[in-house]
């Protein structure tokens, strides 16, 4: 739940920093203990307000590790369902899961006697629900995301209306793009045109089935990274259909774990449903997945989210019913394989995760990414001609795949094979145009060869848009500075000015040249009072380092007595916070300024 991901757009205030935090498979996570008391803080602050709430919970995830005293609580349960002799279930895991989920139940419920403490349960519409269950070993899956069997897409969904009708409970399958809809006729706003889900009133007000013959759809493109059939699904109020390889119906209400395959014996019925998938697909889903903008990660994100198990390859949106692809069904034992990697590989357990990879690949030795993964593994220990290798064979197998293009400029970065990197740069750009980071990466090996012109137009307004433009410029411009290009890296800063005009540490970089160095183009006192002023007052003149560069530009225009002023408060400051290498500069200039003389930074100079 990540703002970076776009998710904070819309609110006034979004928590997603961790005061303390709990490491699960490499994963950083929050406890729910941490998230309901902010929720209660902020509930108490707002007594007498409207509000929204948005609030998240993780803790039933993988790995399940639940406070005392739910710990303990469900220690000796069997499992609910029938698994197979051979699922890999750890004993005493599905105790803990419902642990984890008890917990959560009773943050909810702290939440809940909150509301009702400041005054506002009988008037709030409350939704509780889930994006998705756990297989823990049902159909030989452990966790989540390969299947879509009930155990994990039937979840909670739960609407408190306020003043509304007694408990009860409807069977009839809705969905959870049904909440947009129904929260806007609740509420008497006006639904987007492009919602999908239909509103669920007319169930509260008592109607049985207001959406007769409804089918909802439900899909997981998860096995497309094995290069195998995908899993596309609808589900009505009594059966499951599943397009794949080997087709699936089930009878979800006689059968809710899904183990008696009616395909052959109610082919009419598996053929209608077949019909509603293919209109589904056809109407909306295609049409979405050729419009949806695609959101460049950064290597840490794709790390993290390859640990939750939710990205490993590159998955295909083929919603095609092509029957000649490998069934998902087949490749289970290899997929339950493939997950165990990420949190191997995170936590730097390289010795099972390298039996593992030689396992998959034993296996499926066509299969591009257990390489892959192994030069993940080699560049963590800095094994760089082998990692060139490894990635050589994943190319192989799975030409122009980008991450192994990735990982073959970061091998030959680390051997000084500048070269070698900038061809594999340029391969990159040649798949993917717009990849920001290869733009960055090329003018970055490129300073390092000296080759300063060329790198900059690498460096184009086609960049703006990235929110870590400015970030990285500043990291390429120190590159520059190291190699005495005071030219090249004053003009990066004027491109960085251009597209953030709010960029305190630009103006204070900026003001820094102008007013510091002797060269011509760039020494501009005026200009440096200008900037040092403007990044004071973004940072309200309590930082000391911007204090400091408007001390150099006053004395820069011949304002000495200001100079002196704004030095022994830079000074001040610094003290404070204990930089004495600081402190001993900036008493350096204040002597200059005391004595009518300008600072001239040596390493600006002509």
């Amino acid at each position: 739940m990540d703002s970076q991901f776009g998710l904070a757009q819309g609110f006034d205030s979004y928590e997603d920093e961790f005061e303390k935090e709990q490491i699960t498979v490499g994963i950083v996570e929050r406890t729910g203990d941490e998230t309901t008391r902010h929720v209660i803080e902020w509930l108490e602050e707002k007594r007498g307000e409207k509000n929204f709430i948005f609030l998240h919970y993780y803790d039933p995830h993988f790995s399940y590790d639940p406070p005392e005293p739910f710990a303990s609580m469900f220690k000796n349960i069997p499992p609910l369902n029938k698994l197979p002799a051979d699922s890999g279930l750890t004993p005493g895991l599905l105790g803990l899961y419902a642990g984890e989920i008890a917990f959560t139940d009773h943050c909810i419920g702290r939440i809940i006697e909150k509301l009702k403490e400041v005054g506002i349960y009988d008037s709030s519409l409350i939704i509780i629900t889930s994006d998705h269950g756990e297989s823990l070993g049902e159909h030989r899956e452990q966790t989540h995301g390969y299947y879509i069997y009930q155990s994990t897409i039937k979840v909670p969904l739960v609407f408190i209306l306020p003043g509304g009708p007694k408990a009860k409970r409807i069977n009839t399958p809705v969905s959870l793009i049904d909440i947009p809809p129904t929260v806007c006729s609740l509420l008497g706003i006006e639904s987007p045109n492009v919602t999908q889900g239909k509103d669920l009133l007319p169930y509260f007000n008592g109607q049985s089935q207001p959406y007769p013959d409804r089918h909802i759809y439900c899909q997981s493109l998860g096995p497309t990274i094995y290069m195998a059939n995908s899993l596309l699904g609808v589900v009505n109020d009594s059966y499951k259909y599943i397009q794949t390889t080997r087709p699936e119906l089930y009878d979800i209400i006689q059968d809710p774990q899904e183990l008696d395959n009616l395909i052959d014996s109610q082919s009419n019925r598996a053929r209608i449903m077949k019909d509603k998938l293919q209109q589904i697909l056809e109407s909306t889903v295609r049409n979405e997945a050729a419009s949806d903008a695609t959101h460049e990660l950064d290597e840490q994100t794709l790390k993290r989210l390859e640990t939750l198990g939710y990205l490993g390859g590159s998955v295909s949106e083929d919603f095609s019913f092509d029957q000649s692809k490998e069934d998902p069904k087949d490749l289970i034992d290899y997929h339950c394989l493939n997950t165990k990697l990420g949190g191997l590989v995170a936590n730097k357990k390289f010795d099972r995760a390298r039996r593992i990879c030689a396992e998959l690949i034993s296996k499926r030795p066509s299969f591009h990414k257990p390489y892959f993964d192994l030069a993940k593994i080699s560049g963590q220990e800095k094994k760089y001609e082998e990692v060139i290798k490894l990635l050589e064979k994943t190319l192989e197998l799975k030409p122009g795949y980008t991450p192994a293009l990735e990982g073959l400029v970061d091998a030959y970065n680390s051997l000084n094979k500048l070269d070698k990197a900038v061809e594999q740069s340029l391969k990159i750009l040649e798949i993917q145009p717009g990849n920001l980071k290869t733009y960055f990466h090329m003018a970055s090996l490129l300073y390092d060869q000296g080759k300063f012109a060329e790198a900059d137009k690498y460096l184009t307004k086609e960049l703006e848009s990235n929110p870590s433009f400015v970030e990285m410029m500043l990291s390429l411009t120190d590159k520059l500075l190291e190699k005495g290009q005071i030219r090249f890296a004053y003009s990066n800063y004027l491109k960085m000015l251009e597209i953030n005009h709010e960029s305190a540490d630009v103006l204070n970089s900026l003001a820094w040249f102008e007013g510091t160095s002797n060269i011509n183009g760039i020494r501009n006192p005026q200009q440096a009072l200008d900037h040092a002023l403007k990044a004071c007052k973004l940072t309200d003149f309590s930082n000391y380092e911007a204090l400091d560069t408007l001390a150099v530009a006053y004395a820069a225009v011949g304002k000495f007595d200001m100079a002196v002023k704004t030095a022994e408060k830079a000074e001040l400051l610094a003290m404070e916070d204990d930089n004495k290498g600081f402190v001993q500069r900036v008493q350096g200039r204040l002597d200059l300024y005391k004595s009518g003389r300008m600072y001239i930074d040596s390493g600006l100079k002509q």
